[in-house]
């Protein structure tokens, strides 16, 4: 594109999205997400937080069209093109049309730094950590006491998995209760956290405010790795996927592997080494190439847990919660953490 074009651009999409062009014009700032025209956020000086919005739906889906228009794409609702990736001078931008985008409109906006960092920079900014200026709690990351049969401990427990970024499977054979898990362990999350939720169909609820949530459109040609791939440009703390069933098995370990914590999703397995061995299936879906050890290796070295349901004479329970410590000498380390087998708990009769 030329520069006459590309300062063009940057004009009308400034046109388009006037009510927080502040922002885009804001040196200090780095990134500004339109989680919904209602919804915005930015990152400023490394902190992420609302602020006040008045786009409007037409002016947010003008914006989107334009960028695609750029990148000779034919932006709308009912074709793949309805989520794009971009860049023009100065900024990358990541967008997708409703509904793909569950609660409207969406845009992430990076701004690439014009400001250069020196090392002095650097070691003012290990200083302020070093006297705590900078410096938040810090949580503990040791794991609490296992939770007991009884139930006695499983909140505590469960709060400290989520509250320490630990990427985690939920697995279970059909109707085992997986969603519904998922959705009580989501309301943890805490508030300050941007979570990208995908999902095939809208079942989770997410009690955060940073929230943005994409949807597939297998009819359009917009499945769950074109979600994941987008996903990553939007600047998530967290990935959330509803259920993976299929090659994005492979771009989630990835992101995972990449500095994306806290991770999860569910899957259907009736066992905690049989989630593992059901997702080694769908990585090799995605055709990549890598020999069966190497993807091995990297599902043990980036899956933390694995919380399996199950369903027992109608009853929906948490049954084993097993803690992935490697994959060694040709098979994966899986420590018991819990245990729940209510024929065994009732004793005879």
């Amino acid at each position: 594109m030329e520069d006459s074009q590309e300062r063009l651009a940057q004009q009308m999409l400034r046109k388009h999205l006037k009510p927080i062009a502040e922002h885009l014009d804001d040196p200090e700032v780095q990134e500004v997400m339109v989680n919904s025209p209602s919804s915005v956020w930015v990152e400023k000086a490394g902190q992420v937080q609302q602020v006040e919005s008045k786009l409007s739906d037409d002016a947010v889906r003008a914006a989107i069209v334009l960028m695609g228009r750029l990148d000779r794409k034919d932006v709308n609702e009912n074709s793949a093109d309805a989520i794009i990736d971009t860049q023009i001078e100065g900024m990358r931008v990541a967008a997708a049309l409703a509904p793909i985008a569950q609660d409207g409109h969406s845009i992430c906006i990076r701004k690439h730094r014009k400001v250069r960092f020196s090392t002095e920079d650097y070691a003012e900014q290990l200083a302020a950590f070093h006297n705590g200026e900078a410096a938040e709690v810090k949580l503990d990351e040791r794991e609490p006491e296992p939770p007991r049969v009884s139930g006695e401990g499983l909140s505590d427990w469960v709060q400290w998995l989520i509250r320490a970024s630990k990427n985690f499977l939920v697995s279970g054979g059909t109707s085992s209760g997986k969603t519904a898990l998922l959705n009580a362990l989501l309301q943890h999350i805490p508030e300050q956290d941007r979570v990208m939720v995908l999902e095939d169909v809208p079942e989770l609820d997410i009690g955060v405010p940073n929230c943005v949530r994409v949807q597939t459109n297998h009819q359009i040609g917009i499945g769950m790795q074109n979600l994941l791939k987008l996903a990553l440009r939007y600047r998530p703390d967290r990935i959330v996927i509803g259920e993976i069933r299929g090659a994005e098995a492979f771009d989630l370990l990835q992101a995972m592997n990449t500095g994306h914590d806290g991770c999860c999703c569910s899957l259907h397995a009736n066992s905690a080494s049989q989630a593992l061995a059901r997702l080694e299936t769908l990585v090799l879906t995605a055709d990549v190439g890598w020999p069966m050890e190497a993807i091995r290796a990297q599902i043990g070295n980036t899956i933390d847990y694995v919380i399996q349901m199950s369903r027992t004479q109608g009853r929906r329970h948490l049954a084993e919660i097993a803690r992935v410590d490697g994959y060694h000498d040709g098979e994966y380390r899986l420590t018991p953490v819990f245990y729940f087998n209510p024929a065994e708990s009732e004793g005879p009769g």
